[in-house]
């Protein structure tokens, strides 16, 4: 299993552009920016040209391979019959304006630099050399585009000495890119002097948490960066091979950009990949390592980029790890039961008390120092895991600054909207029909009629099932679609 990154102008790869149609200031043609010219130019150096036409070809063969997903052998001959295309046209229009000035009286031979051009269509048709081949693209890529090469770091070997091992970007090189744009540095300047309005929470700078952190509270201008892990099939998740493909992987996005950046896929960056059986045979500590000791490189001694001549180094540490509940209970080191026994990470809620205690302050609070009680507790006697919910320590704890307790936050996806949303959404329905206010055919009827706005166009609810008053039903959709009825169900009722 490979994978690669490639970065143009702080994008993560080719296949990451919006289809929204939005102004994004870090969107920047590659060839444009790297050759320093623009549309407008109607007039280039030759080589120049081919230069331009170098980047655009490449970063074309890897929207194919990583956008739309094209076969190697389909790519090939599409790159076959552009070149020809490109031969036949810069060829014709060659031919063309030579008999022209020729007829004009004009000689060619004389003037050095209309030579080039009228005789460049040779040149131009070179310009696919360097997508011949797989290998010749990537070395293109790591020399033109700002390729960072995975690293493939061996776990074990199995039962027939096959090498067992995942893929890890090397976040030093990652950052150093990055922070090698501009753009990108003007916007996080910007943003650390932004004066906060503490009657505001923006984003995690705003928080409690941010303005005490034991490093930031030293350096507020690092960086932060949220990681996120999350597991998928590459096969028919339905299938026999059901398990056998599925992949984990780590991502990571710069908390220190603007806002909204934070969510734009091409601010989101791949760190990490391993078969997920490989996770569970290994287990976190030891495919996170190298994770764990480039971010203590990145506290200690950061990455320097050259400016100018001068010298900039940027500090960053990890400020929270986002997964699912399952997953960030697996990776935090507690109990990954939630139907018996300690069932959060934020507070010491058993099973048995949660339908009888609403409150925040019913429950006892988890702390960094109760977790540490917590851990000493386990290791002098390992049967205690079930009492405290706690199992191992997390990997991320060998970072001096990270807290296990503050920073896994809680999954709003899983909670909120689809736990809590469809619940109330549940019963309010159940109740406006019992009490004959209105009907499920109403309401589907005011579904259908409803001018959704263009940021819920592709989160529109589905209908609600006829018999759903019944109440042994569950609210249909994907959790998109139960947040966009939550927020719109008073103007579809009328209220």
């Amino acid at each position: 299993m490979g994978t690669s990154t490639y970065l143009d102008s702080g994008n993560v790869d080719v296949n990451n552009d919006d289809s929204s149609g939005e102004n994004d200031e870090y969107v920047i043609d590659s060839a444009q920016k790297q050759s320093g010219t623009n549309h407008n130019d109607l007039v280039m150096p030759a080589a120049e040209t081919v230069s331009v036409i170098q980047k655009h070809l490449a970063l074309f063969m890897l929207k194919l391979q990583e956008k739309h997903c094209l076969p190697k052998n389909v790519r090939g001959a599409m790159v076959d019959d552009l070149q020809f295309v490109f031969r036949y046209f810069t060829a014709s229009m060659c031919d063309t304006l030579r008999s022209e000035l020729s007829a004009a009286g004009i000689s060619v031979d004389s003037n050095e630099n209309l030579r080039q051009l009228l005789f460049m269509d040779t040149s131009v048709c070179m310009a696919f050399n360097d997508i011949s081949s797989e290998y010749r693209l990537n070395q293109f890529c790591k020399q033109n585009l700002g390729l960072v090469e995975p690293q493939e770091h061996i776990l074990g070997f199995n039962a027939k000495g096959k090498k067992e091992t995942f893929q890890y970007i090397p976040l030093p090189a990652l950052l150093k890119f990055l922070l090698s744009q501009s753009e990108l540095r003007e916007n996080i300047a910007k943003q650390q002097e932004v004066l906060r309005n503490d009657n505001f929470l923006t984003d995690y700078s705003d928080g409690m948490l941010s303005k005490q952190h034991p490093f930031l509270c030293k350096k507020r201008d690092c960086l932060t960066l949220h990681l996120y892990n999350d597991e998928f099939e590459v096969v028919n998740p339905l299938g026999s091979k059901k398990g056998r493909h599925k992949v984990s992987a780590f991502y990571f996005f710069i908390g220190s950009l603007a806002p909204k950046y934070h969510s734009q896929l091409r601010h989101i960056y791949l760190v990490l990949m391993v078969r997920y059986q490989f996770q569970q045979k290994y287990g976190y500590a030891e495919i996170l390592k190298p994770v764990i000791s480039h971010l203590n490189e990145l506290a200690s001694t950061g990455v320097t980029v050259y400016v100018d001549g001068k010298e900039l180094t940027y500090h960053a540490i990890l400020a929270t790890v986002s997964c699912d509940n399952l997953t960030a209970h697996a990776l935090a080191g507690f109990s990954s039961c939630f139907n018996s026994g300690r069932i959060c990470r934020q507070c010491m809620a058993h099973y048995s008390e949660i339908q009888e205690k609403f409150s925040e302050s019913d429950f006892v609070i988890r702390s960094p120092e109760i977790h540490k009680c917590h851990l000493e507790k386990i290791r002098m006697n390992p049967s205690d895991t079930g009492t405290y919910g706690v199992l191992r320590d997390c990997p991320f704890s060998a970072l001096d600054y990270f807290c296990t307790v503050t920073s896994f936050p809680p999954d709003l996806m899983h909670d909120i909207l689809e736990g809590v949303i469809p619940l109330v959404l549940k019963f309010t329905i159940l109740h406006l029909h019992s009490a004959g206010i209105l009907t499920i055919t109403h309401i589907n009827n005011e579904l259908e009629l409803f001018k959704f706005g263009q940021n819920d166009c592709k989160s529109q609810p589905a209908k609600i099932p006829s018999n759903f008053h019944r109440g042994d039903m569950t609210l249909p959709g994907k959790a998109s679609e139960k947040l966009c009825i939550f927020r719109c169900l008073p103007f579809l009722i009328g209220c």
